[in-house]
């Protein structure tokens, strides 16, 4: 998905603007009919509003079941969800890591 991602977003940044439509790049939402129908809730409105990026903001990118319905994750939460999976994994049997892993989940949902 991230090619094929990689390659949509670039076609629509090159593509021109005749209409404009209602486009809230807070929410990720445009009024366009192509966003509605696109499989990675993007549209040449959404893209070129939101301007250069880098390719690790790829990799940063999370869907959402709700506006806004893509999200770049921050290096923060990224390297604290891989601490909890390594946590969990490697000291299944130490109850300590276990309280303080439960807690940094309620960190992270709060």
């Amino acid at each position: 998905m991230d090619k094929q991602l990689k390659s949509e977003w670039k076609i629509l940044s090159t593509r021109t603007i005749n209409k404009i439509y209602v486009t809230d790049i807070s929410q990720w939402i445009c009024g366009c009919p192509f966003y509605l129908i696109n499989r990675f809730c993007i549209c040449k409105h959404l893209v070129q509003q939101k301007g250069l990026v880098t390719p690790e903001f790829f990799q940063h990118l999370k869907r959402n079941n709700q506006p806004p319905f893509l999200t770049e994750m921050d290096q923060d939460f990224i390297d604290m969800q891989a601490n909890l999976f390594y946590n969990a994994y490697n000291n299944n049997t130490d109850v300590q890591d276990s309280d303080n892993s439960i807690e940094d989940c309620d960190a992270i949902y709060n």
